[in-house]
């Protein structure tokens, strides 16, 4: 590419590290970063998003943490992806308490969670057969002015089987099309 003379952008690098994350070579990302810094092509938030993304699905929350305290410090603040993404970080990793604190996090930053961002906590709950927990969240979404989707009643109502509480299921179901999902 740059012998044909063209030159990388920060849309390159990310597609690149987009692809050495998928292929779990966790060894390049370092000197594809310092190559950045000598090519003076910043990191932007949809490359960072990515590193968070990938250090998350491998189970690495302290890494993708990491990342975000980089990002903070050469100012490109996370947005709600990169906290949905570590919220979901921390779930598949089985700290909901931690999920929390970043839910927690966030807000305090000034950035509102959105669907996704609850239904991420709704699903790390449901898994671990916490569906009264799942159930406040549920509750606490139209307090932040969010709308529950499809997504978030089915994972409510899969939980709710798992645990034998087929009357709950039939309860939610109906609520759900009462409001429309």
């Amino acid at each position: 590419m740059i012998e044909k003379g063209i030159s990388p952008n920060v849309i390159t690098y990310s597609t690149l590290f987009q692809g050495l994350c998928s292929s779990g070579r966790w060894e390049d990302i370092d000197p594809l970063l310092r190559e950045m810094g000598v090519q003076k092509i910043p990191p932007n938030l949809h490359t960072y998003n990515i590193l968070v993304d990938a250090y998350c699905k491998e189970g690495r929350t302290k890494d993708s943490q990491d990342v975000i305290e980089i990002m903070i410090e050469k100012s490109v603040p996370p947005n709600v992806i990169t906290y949905s993404t570590l919220m979901d970080g921390f779930c598949l990793t089985g700290k909901m308490d931690r999920a929390l604190e970043v839910l927690n996090t966030m807000r305090n930053n000034g950035i509102a969670p959105n669907c996704c961002s609850y239904n991420i906590l709704i699903n790390g709950y449901c898994k671990r057969l916490e569906v009264d927990k799942a159930f406040n969240l549920l509750r606490q979404m139209p307090v932040e002015g969010l709308k529950p989707n499809v997504q978030t009643y089915c994972t409510i109502i899969h939980g709710l089987f798992r645990m034998g509480r087929p009357a709950e299921v039939h309860n939610l179901f109906h609520e759900m099309l009462k409001k429309g999902n």
